[in-house]
């Protein structure tokens, strides 16, 4: 499967001072805001960016996650 490439008036500019420019159109698309903070991860020859959260936007996001953990066999019951 071959990525989509964006639109030559959405393309993601490198600035010379290094910092990554969205499009506008791009950047509502994909709920961006300015001084949001992303995450860049290096991952198999390929940049992904991340936004960062907040811990307490994430709780909910996993629906039927089993959070029970069982206790282990030294460990006291209250």
């Amino acid at each position: 499967m071959v990525a989509p490439t964006l639109p030559k008036d959405e393309t993601i500019v490198v600035t010379d001072d290094y910092k990554i420019a969205f499009p506008p159109a791009l950047a509502i698309s994909l709920g961006l805001r300015p001084g949001q903070k992303l995450q860049a991860i290096f991952y198999q020859g390929r940049i992904e960016i991340i936004p960062e959260i907040d811990p307490l936007q994430a709780r909910g996001s996993m629906p039927g996650l089993d959070t029970i953990v069982d206790p282990l066999e030294d460990d006291e019951v209250a």
